[in-house]
């Protein structure tokens, strides 16, 4: 699981983005070192968020790996989901846009 601060924060936007990621944690932590990642990688090596989730996978190399999609997470509940995630740089933006309708929609008028 990644979780990220982003810099393009939107009005309602909550404190991190996550998405999980599968692999062991020596791995997860050679990778944020050699990335310079401004995060931390959470491992679902056993897989068992994603599949109480159902959350989509796919297989290579021998590993089931998680696709790419974001969870909007609000209190404690998962209130969207953005998926697929393409391209992955617009990823961002979308969030920022989806938070910005859905707090227009719950403002008083």
């Amino acid at each position: 699981m990644r979780l990220s601060r982003s810099s393009r924060r939107a009005p309602g936007a909550g404190r991190a983005r996550v998405r999980p990621q599968h692999s062991d944690t020596d791995y997860q932590q050679e990778a944020a070192a050699r990335l310079h990642l401004p995060f931390e990688l959470l491992s679902d090596e056993a897989l068992i968020f994603a599949g109480r989730l159902r959350l989509p996978t796919f297989a290579v190399e021998g590993m089931t790996l998680i696709k790419r999609l974001t969870l909007i997470v609000r209190d404690g509940v998962i209130v969207h989901v953005l998926y697929p995630v393409f391209p992955p740089d617009r990823n961002p933006d979308d969030v920022a846009a989806w938070l910005r309708a859905t707090q227009k929609e719950a403002s008083p008028r």
